[in-house]
């Protein structure tokens, strides 16, 4: 019997005592993407998160290019979704150095007579009721559905039993979807070649949970559009241009329900993590303070020492100086497809 486990984790530094792995060599890890949109920071914190992991040496790392999934919901030509999965890996194993990974495309495997024969298994034993529960309310309101969604959700989940991965790295917004896994037990998963592997974790299959990332609104990033993210392609005029509209009231201010502050969640992500040197803030007196730790930045502005305007000069340095590393080390031609003035407008999805 399968025994699901969902973990969510708060604070990315917690992982060791959330998870309580006895052994890595028994872990397979899997987290998936849909290389649909252009790249933004809002993926800096599931970066992280997979970086700490492959710190601790999993057996496999699987890094799903979710490349039938996002045909499936955009529409998209198979020429364009490998220009696209192309553009997406390049960035994770050269740009943000994840590279003891299996890099794998979905379809891969999921056009296999195995997998195909599961998915169709899967769909007699799980109701319209349960997969229309999985999607966003936004989705839910639309009349015209498509068949579409039936399958990738399900697809999802079933791709974490072809890959045999027993830890899966999400956002909390996924977790609908993954409940689906349910459905899972109720059938033959050795067939899958699960039945080992579940053995060698005591038959535990673990959903690892962190918080949506968010906008420069503080809003959830599935409420943001293309003008409320920060794009790795964004120029230096558009990046402070953003900084400028972010959400960050003053530290005797309360935070807006269902907002964060933003100017401390990018210091906290996008910058403090990818960084080998202090980060130099001028607090109220004109003194420079550095930091080490974004701890202590979060604890000193919580007492007063740094107005939202000192926070934002210092943001605008080291988010472009992240930038204009990004976008050097991003091939020639490799983000051709990409409308840069949709990024920048007020309707930019």
């Amino acid at each position: 019997m399968m025994n699901i486990e969902n973990i969510y984790l708060d604070n990315i530094d917690d992982l060791d005592s959330a998870l309580n792995v006895p052994n890595w060599n028994d872990i397979n890890t899997l987290w998936g993407v849909g290389p649909a949109a252009p790249l933004h920071l809002g993926y800096d914190s599931l970066i992280i998160l997979q970086r700490k992991i492959l710190k601790r040496k999993p057996h496999r790392h699987f890094l799903i290019m979710a490349d039938m999934h996002a045909i499936l919901s955009h529409k998209f030509s198979w020429q364009d979704i490998r220009q696209r999965c192309y553009y997406y890996e390049h960035y994770f194993r050269e740009i943000c150095h994840l590279k003891n990974c299996d890099y794998v495309l979905g379809s891969y495997f999921q056009t296999r007579a195995d997998y195909i024969e599961e998915l169709y298994s899967s769909m007699g034993q799980t109701s319209l009721t349960a997969v229309r529960e999985t999607l966003p309310t936004s989705t839910k309101k639309n009349q015209m559905i498509p068949a579409s969604v039936v399958i990738y959700s399900l697809m999802q989940c079933l791709d974490i039993f072809h890959l045999k991965a027993n830890l899966v790295i999400a956002e909390q917004g996924q977790e609908k979807i993954y409940d689906l896994c349910k459905n899972f037990d109720q059938y033959k998963i050795a067939r899958l070649g699960m039945e080992t592997k579940l053995k060698a974790t005591k038959g535990r299959l673990t959903f690892l949970y962190i918080p949506t990332s968010h906008d420069i609104e503080g809003k959830p990033l599935n409420e943001s559009s293309a003008s409320t993210r920060i794009s790795i392609h964004d120029n230096k005029e558009t990046l402070e241009k953003k900084i400028n509209k972010m959400y960050a009231p003053p530290h005797d201010q309360p935070v807006m329900s269902g907002r964060v502050n933003a100017i401390l969640e990018f210091f906290k992500y996008s910058v403090f993590p990818w960084l080998n040197e202090p980060v130099n803030i001028q607090d109220n007196e004109n003194n420079t303070i550095p930091y080490a730790k974004y701890e202590d930045l979060e604890q000193n502005y919580s007492q007063g020492l740094h107005t939202p305007q000192a926070l934002k000069s210092a943001l605008k340095l080291y988010l472009w100086q992240r930038l204009s590393n990004i976008q050097d080390g991003l091939s020639k031609g490799i983000d051709s497809w990409i409308d840069k003035t949709k990024l920048n407008s007020n309707n930019g999805k």
